[in-house]
């Protein structure tokens, strides 16, 4: 692990206060492995980052295409090589990467598609049932525009509902354009587009 001056004067060096975004900085921390040994100089820097970020509109991207919309939620290069695409029970499509999970209405034949939609005859296993976690019991209705925003444990999070959420993953699904937010019993969070919904699981900090 890096010491807390090496951290920070490489970091605070690459910063110039525009250029540098938070996501940048985020992943340069993970890559050095030492969110907890920075000073407090680059922990104001990240603070003022966010309070920047705060309250920007993030584009609902609308996506056609079922395959296209599912594969935003697929693994890449995932061990878990099932991930890697997009499963089909013949009504719904599926696509996760473990943490967060896409579950689209669209009939065609079961099996595993690439994100362009072939079909993959080579891949044989079992894919995880997420129908017992999103058919969990909602615990409340959420407004996702009143989410808080903070760098915990070395996370960008989105608190909602007193429950914390990787901010990079919530924003994929506010990108898909979900118009109704929920909380299940289980704290994952639900958002819907018409016959789709998008989850994504909470994490502990």
């Amino acid at each position: 692990m890096k010491n807390k001056t090496s951290v920070s004067k490489k970091l605070l060096s690459r910063y110039d206060g525009k250029a540098m975004s938070l996501e940048t900085i985020i992943s340069m921390i993970d890559r050095e492995n030492g969110y907890n040994n920075l000073s407090s100089n680059i922990l104001n820097v990240l603070h003022y980052l966010i309070q920047k970020q705060v309250g920007k509109e993030i584009k609902a991207r609308p996506i056609t295409d079922p395959f296209k919309l599912a594969s935003l939620f697929m693994g890449k290069k995932d061990v878990r090589y099932y991930l890697n695409y997009v499963y089909s029970d013949g009504i719904f499509l599926t696509a996760s990467n473990g943490h967060i999970a896409a579950k689209i209405k669209h009939q065609c034949d079961p099996g595993y598609y690439d994100g362009a939609g072939n079909l993959q005859a080579d891949v044989d296993a079992k894919y995880p049932d997420f129908t017992k976690v999103i058919s969990c019991e909602t615990k409340q209705e959420v407004i996702i525009s009143e989410a808080v925003e903070d760098i915990i444990s070395g996370y960008h999070v989105m608190t909602i509902g007193g429950i914390h959420y990787q901010k990079i993953y919530v924003d994929k699904l506010k990108k898909v354009g979900c118009t109704s937010w929920r909380i299940l019993q289980n704290h994952a969070l639900i958002g819907e587009l018409n016959n789709h919904i998008f989850m994504v699981m909470n994490i502990k900090v």
